[in-house]
């Protein structure tokens, strides 16, 4: 009886902060950002061993910020998937980050077999990270994987064997997700990073009066409130519960698992690396070898061949990837992502981020923008695309750089009608082949007995006779006058420039087929015009170019946008085009079928009295089989239509059977949108371009052989909605 007064007494001796029920504490961390929420409940549990908070959260986003957190980690999952297997519950990990660029690797792999089921993976890997655990990592498919963050920074301080001799690489952990990993929906982000080489020449840290007093302003009031908290809250026995100092996730796994003891194990010292010194790998070399001594020596790669990457974005797994980050400093990296003709990489990406590689405004940008044409958000930070010549031409290049944008739409679209004006070729070329051996066959068959009648030509048959016949008299011809040809002056030109015409050679080289079957192609009954696409391109970042003033980026901002309405209006005027080919190939196509008509009812009513009717038909017959396509506006699923064959080019366009000119109307808003918005900014901006980087790049030669820093102007002000802002919320602790 006794007993049971002490206990009541002491209950409700307890503060009332210590009787909340466990819903109150899920609602609190419930609003506990992500990067802080493993932190938060450990220190609830700590604070209030009663409390009962849930171990969900716990467990819902893990982080090693410590490398020696491994190994009790390492013990707490596989107590708790024991847990989880004797008793048939379902719990699984939200995310897990690796923020600290050491820890036994082959720990960590068995630490992330114990948690298969990882939404987010997000790993940073040093020196101690060989590219055998990143293949054993990826040896198993995750099939509830949707973000995969890699991070690399291999560099050392001295060389050493592995590095260097070994001749070892990351390409393999891209070739294991190729090979091993099939077509999954939910997985739809990948970044790939490099860190930027360490420089020789580091920026001396600068500290205000201001910052330190208030730093140690705010120690100081973090130690008062400590020590006030450990002195006024009890715990469950009546003794009050120290507060820890710092709340490390080590701690945070010894205590997830059960509460029995993780049996200490020996953890090898880890020396923290002096930095880059620049002195190489030969700092034993006397004084006297001082002149053999290298100064600096070549840090070790990521990729060896980085057409690994290339090979990915064909594979099944890249199949529905929207975003897609791959930041490999001073490399060539849109070259590797333009597919050759027949095939497709990442067909689905909307955000693309190829900061710190090389990239030029050239053509090759211009053909990955034809390619990717479902990218909204593009980030292109410190990849020199205006070749160190910023300062001087940054407003023109920006002009040019927005004139790009819209026109390569514009390419897209004629393309595209080339490739269906070579597979109408082809498709006819087969069906006249096929055609002309059947007539064959069946000459053949009817004189096999030798007193068979021939077969009487029909009228297209004979007019294809004639032709055929005509050609050859007419090869003959030129054949002869090449024969007389006499002493040619060394003035006179041995080619003419008519034959070289680029839209008509593919479809030359097309019929080529038929000529040499001896087949003699009529004119052409399909003809199926496709309009051009409006750039989808939503943001672009450019930053790093030039350090910039604000008058400076508005003067960017305005010949940005001056070429894109340039480009604007040359997409709209070539849809104009489209549609008045369009409309003229009905009208014709209505007018052949009107006098077709009258000539068979004249024919028949010829036929009805004496004589012999004559039809008279017009000698050229314009395509009858007319079809418009546009392409799918953003957001917008087009199916892709069924063909005559299976390769039908027209796949995924949308076809439309346009009333007027109704389908021109949109050509119209986008120009009138971008009007508005450069005359007083009430319209928001067509495209955002963002001139301040988000990140730091590689040191690279300018034109005069002097090397330019790619570090710096990072501290300006972003551009509402621009690509970065995008990114933040996309990757990182934001896009948990």
């Amino acid at each position: 009886m006794a007993s049971d007064t002490n206990v009541e007494a002491s209950t409700t001796s307890l503060a009332p902060i210590l009787r909340l029920p466990p819903e109150i504490f899920s609602y609190f961390l419930d609003h506990v950002p992500a990067s802080q929420l493993q932190r938060t409940a450990l220190a609830l549990h700590q604070v209030f061993p009663d409390a009962r908070v849930t171990e969900e959260y716990l467990w819902r986003y893990v982080t090693v910020r410590k490398g020696e957190q491994l190994v009790p980690l390492w013990h707490a999952a596989r107590r708790r998937r024991e847990r989880v297997e004797r008793e048939g519950m379902r719990a699984r990990v939200g995310g897990f980050v690796m923020e600290s660029w050491r820890g036994d690797a082959d720990i960590l792999n068995n630490t992330l077999r114990c948690l298969p089921d990882i939404p987010v993976l997000c790993l940073n890997m040093g020196t101690n990270f060989a590219p055998e655990h990143l293949a054993e990592m990826f040896q198993t498919h995750r099939p509830t994987m949707q973000r995969l963050e890699l991070r690399f920074k291999p560099y050392v301080e001295q060389a050493s064997y592995y590095q260097f001799l070994k001749g070892s690489y990351f390409d393999t952990a891209i070739e294991m997700l190729t090979q091993r990993w099939p077509e999954s929906p939910t997985f739809t982000r990948l970044a790939i990073i490099q860190e930027i080489p360490p420089r020789t020449k580091r920026p001396a840290p600068t500290f205000s009066a201001g910052t330190t007093a208030s730093t140690a302003d705010a120690s100081t009031a973090v130690s008062t409130v400590a020590s006030t908290a450990a002195s006024t809250v009890p715990s469950s026995q009546g003794s009050p519960v120290i507060l820890p100092d710092s709340l490390n996730a080590d701690v945070a796994a010894l205590d997830l698992g059960s509460d029995e003891e993780v049996p200490a194990e020996p953890v090898a010292p880890v020396v923290e690396p002096r930095g880059y010194t620049g002195h190489g790998p030969f700092e034993y070399l006397g004084d006297k070898l001082a002149w053999a001594r290298p100064k600096t020596f070549a840090q070790p790669i990521v990729f060896f061949d980085i057409k690994c990457i290339a090979r990915f974005g064909a594979a099944p797994a890249a199949r529905h990837l929207t975003h897609l980050r791959l930041r490999v400093p001073s490399r060539d990296v849109v070259s590797l992502l333009l597919a050759p003709p027949g095939s497709t990489y990442f067909p689905s990406l909307t955000y693309l981020d190829i900061s710190t590689t090389n990239v030029r405004l050239d053509g090759i940008l211009s053909a990955m923008l034809r390619q990717y044409e479902q990218v909204e958000h593009l980030v292109m930070d410190r990849v020199n695309l205006f070749g160190f010549q910023a300062k001087d031409k940054g407003a023109e290049l920006c002009r040019n750089l927005g004139g790009l944008i819209p026109s390569a739409g514009l390419a897209r679209g004629k393309d595209r009608e080339r490739a269906i004006a070579m597979w109408d070729v082809a498709d006819r070329t087969r069906a006249a082949i096929a055609q002309a051996e059947a007539v064959a066959r069946a000459n053949h068959g009817g004189g096999g007995g030798g007193g068979g009648l021939r077969r009487e030509e029909t009228p297209i048959e004979e007019a294809s006779r004639q032709a055929r016949e005509a050609a050859e008299e007419r090869e003959r011809q030129l054949n002869l006058a090449r024969a007389r040809r006499g002493h040619r002056s060394a003035g006179m030109a041995t080619f003419s420039l008519r034959n070289s015409n680029l839209r008509r050679s593919s479809v030359s080289a097309a019929g080529s087929s038929a000529a040499a079957a001896g087949v003699i192609l009529g004119p052409p009954d399909r003809l199926y015009l496709i309009l051009p696409p409006l750039p989808a391109l939503r943001t672009i970042s450019v930053g790093g170019e030039a350090r910039l003033s604000a008058i400076q980026a508005r003067e960017w901002n305005a010949e940005f946008h001056a070429g894109w309405r340039e480009g604007l209006a040359k997409v709209a005027g070539w849809a104009a085009h489209i549609g008045e080919r369009y409309e003229r190939a009905r009208r014709k196509a209505d007018e052949w079928a009107v006098q077709e008509l009258r000539a068979t009812e004249s024919a028949n009513a010829a036929g009805k009295g004496k004589g012999k009717a004559v039809l008279k038909v017009p000698t050229a017959r314009p395509p009858t089989d007319i079809r418009l396509y546009r392409y799918p506006l953003p957001g917008e699923s087009a199916t892709p239509l069924a063909g005559p064959t299976p390769s039908d080019p027209t796949a995924g366009l949308v076809q439309i059977d346009p009333e007027g000119s109704t389908y021109l109307a949109i050509y119209k808003d986008r120009q009138a949108d971008a009007e508005l918005y450069a005359n007083d900014n009430s319209n928001p901006p067509p495209c955002v371009l963002c001139t301040v980087p988000d990140c730091e790049g590689p040191p690279r030669r300018g034109d005069e052989g002097g090397k330019v820093d790619g570090r710096g102007g990072m501290d300006g002000i972003h551009a509402e909605g621009c690509g970065h802002m995008v990114g933040r919320r996309t990757w990182g602790w934001e896009g948990m």
